[in-house]
């Protein structure tokens, strides 16, 4: 119990020092908005991944893949890796988390819907827009998760 929730700090430990690197803007485009902390490019971000990404590897070994911290933990991973555009390595954790929400935990889970809302937001920043909207479509069908 005592190292599920120090493992749940740290991951949280590292968001927020990913928040906190610069500007809440959503995009670099806006303005006032600190470019380098929307895109991952500073310092302190790249710390913050490397943390998430001790956390995905110690949660992995001690929870196993199936675990929902685990999951978690790669979404969060997978987040991070689309702000810093790493597209490829992002995709690989969302859909391998997708299969394995889908096989655990079903697909109406709010964890499963989560992971899909995800990659359909990857989809969409990479301009994959009829792949993001099968996802948007299969998740409102299954519940009134929205997008």
């Amino acid at each position: 119990m005592l190292a599920r929730t120090i493992l749940t700090l740290l991951t949280a430990a590292a968001l927020t020092a990913a928040a906190q690197a610069g500007s809440p803007c959503g995009t670099p485009s806006q303005p006032g908005c600190n470019a380098q902390a929307v895109t991952g490019d500073t310092p302190g971000y790249a710390g913050a991944v490397a943390m998430v990404e001790r956390a995905l590897a110690e949660r992995r070994a001690k929870l196993g893949e199936e675990h929902p911290f685990t999951i978690a933990t790669a979404n969060g991973l997978a987040l991070m890796y689309k702000v810093q555009k790493r597209y490829a390595e992002a995709e690989a954790l969302y859909i391998h988390s997708l299969a394995i929400c889908k096989r655990t935990l079903g697909d109406e889970h709010a964890l499963t819907l989560g992971t899909a809302k995800g990659l359909a937001l990857l989809y969409d920043a990479e301009g994959r827009h009829a792949e993001a909207a099968l996802l948007k479509k299969r998740g409102s069908e299954s519940a009134p998760y929205r997008y």
